[in-house]
């Protein structure tokens, strides 16, 4: 997985297209720091709870 954290146009290509559903603030990331993303799989009853946990 690549992560472009820089607002200009991406030069990285895949056949995946992703939708981002909301921002909790700018990433800004130090040499040394680890970012940990992880891909959930929800189904909708699972993606209601989450949407309300990010929303608290």
């Amino acid at each position: 997985m690549l992560l472009d954290v820089s607002d200009e146009k991406t030069v990285f290509q895949s056949g995946l297209n992703y939708k981002v559903i909301q921002t909790l603030g700018r990433v800004e990331l130090g040499e040394d720091d680890i970012l940990e993303l992880r891909y959930m799989t929800l189904d909708s009853d699972e993606q209601k709870v989450m949407q309300s946990i990010i929303d608290s």
